[in-house]
């Protein structure tokens, strides 16, 4: 039994040992990659006051031009970019504009089938209102026939047009 305790002492020894070792080349590890990045960071900062026109009087020519190079590309990058959202914001509008301007065009229709109806007192019965209500307008029609009969004693006041409806052709 004693032999095992030891051996297991020898073991744990060597483990804590084995563990130090890794956790300092791990450190160093950090270390370098530490030093690395704040040389990469002085770089991109030194790149940066050139590119915002700071401390230029040491750049050589060809720093310069490089530098130019650069702002070029840069910029007609953003101009690319803003291109493509005004085109993306112009299709969107146009298709907005469509679709206002095709249910207007469909209000329209709407009414001057209702004041077709109501100048030739038809019916839904008759041709023409059949062919009005296979147009895909029976809801505008049922709705307006069920307020009652422009013709008619038992008629609600305010003519065959609902709110709704007046609400949506004062366009």
């Amino acid at each position: 039994m004693q032999k095992i305790i030891e051996r297991y002492r020898e073991q744990a020894k060597d483990n804590k040992q084995t563990d130090d070792t890794e956790a300092n080349q791990y450190l160093q590890q950090l270390k370098l990659e530490t030093t690395k990045m704040a040389k990469k960071i002085e770089l991109l900062e030194i790149s940066k006051r050139k590119l915002l026109g700071r401390d230029i009087s040491s750049c050589s020519y060809e720093e310069l031009q490089g530098i130019n190079r650069q702002l070029e590309q840069s910029l007609c990058i953003i101009k690319a970019r803003k291109e493509a959202i005004l085109l993306d914001e112009n299709a969107r509008l146009r298709e907005n504009f469509q679709v206002g301007f095709q249910k207007l065009e469909l209000h329209l229709l709407i009414v001057q089938i209702l004041q077709f109806q109501v100048e030739m007192r038809l019916s839904p019965t008759s041709p023409i209102g059949e062919k009005a209500m296979q147009c895909g307008y029976a809801v505008v029609f049922n709705r307006a026939m069920a307020r009652g009969s422009p013709f008619s004693s038992d008629s609600p006041p305010g003519g065959l047009l609902g709110r709704e409806e007046e609400t949506l052709f004062s366009l």
